[in-house]
């Protein structure tokens, strides 16, 4: 026999699929944006960077060719209208655990690598969106590494 407080749990605990997806877009384009972010930072958004951010997407999300695009549109539009990164910070922030922080991490360091130079304003930027992800230094410093040591 369920208790009360089962049914409850039960029922708090139940995710509509359509909100679930929508969540999931959602978190699809706050990644897309802080990628983004890091590819225009040194002002010169470069072909190759723009195909990594593609590569990084692609890889952690699995989209179709058509929903690669339709984020990207989204993505640039996002990053050329909001000033703050914070909603996207925040979004992922309450939905990844570290292991993935970590991966968006090195996703974030693929694309400053993408052109063969880390350009300061790159690495900047990779920095405080570490700090705002809540990831340790020593973390940032060996996604850093490991995708130079990969090059």
């Amino acid at each position: 026999m369920i208790s009360l407080l089962e049914k409850i749990g039960q029922l708090l605990s139940t995710v509509d699929p359509e909100e679930e997806k929508t969540d999931e877009r959602a978190l699809h384009l706050a990644s897309a944006v802080l990628l983004f972010e890091v590819a225009k930072s040194d002002h010169q958004l470069d072909e190759a960077e723009v195909d990594r951010l593609r590569l990084e997407l692609r890889r952690h999300w699995k989209l179709d060719d058509s929903e690669l695009l339709e984020l990207l549109e989204m993505a640039e539009k996002e990053a050329r209208t909001n000033a703050s990164l914070h909603a996207q910070v925040d979004l992922i922030n309450s939905h990844f655990a570290p292991p993935r922080k970590y991966e968006l991490l090195k996703g974030l360091w693929q694309v400053a690598c993408a052109d063969g130079r880390v350009h300061h304003y790159e690495e900047h930027l990779v920095r405080r969106l570490a700090d705002l992800l809540h990831m340790p230094h020593r973390e940032f410093i060996r996604a850093k590494h490991e995708v130079l040591n990969a090059s």
